[in-house]
């Protein structure tokens, strides 16, 4: 920026000095900065991805697992009635409150997702 600002102040010695040339000179700076400024601005990162955006109409983890049997012990590698159990006991725990920018995973399903996850292969070390 401070190049820009020095090849525009330094006038020719032949040239007389024209106010109106000055004055397209200093536009063309402030131009040039705003330009700059614009470039170097930080990307604004989002409040939520957009496919988690999406998450109330595509989420139906627990509606799917709880019509099938099979698929639901496959999951959560443990029974309905279990389950249900678990929601009773500690669903108060772990509840959390809808917002203004985005409604709470229901409980089910976090339970179902975090069982997934402890009683799966994955192994993180």
């Amino acid at each position: 920026m401070a190049a820009i600002v020095w090849a525009f102040d330094s006038e020719p010695f032949n040239e007389p000095h024209n106010p109106a040339t000055k004055a397209d000179e200093m536009t063309l700076i402030v131009a040039a900065y705003i330009v700059l400024a614009e470039k170097r601005k930080k990307r604004t990162r989002m409040w939520i991805r957009p496919y988690l955006s999406r998450r109330d109409t595509l989420d139906s983890v627990d509606k799917e697992l709880m019509l099938d049997k099979y698929l639901f012990k496959n999951f959560t590698r443990m029974s309905k009635s279990d389950l249900k159990f678990l929601v009773n006991r500690i669903g108060p725990n772990i509840q959390r409150q809808d917002t203004n920018m985005r409604n709470a995973i229901p409980v089910t399903t976090r339970l179902a997702i975090t069982l997934r996850t402890v009683f799966s292969d994955w192994r993180f070390f």
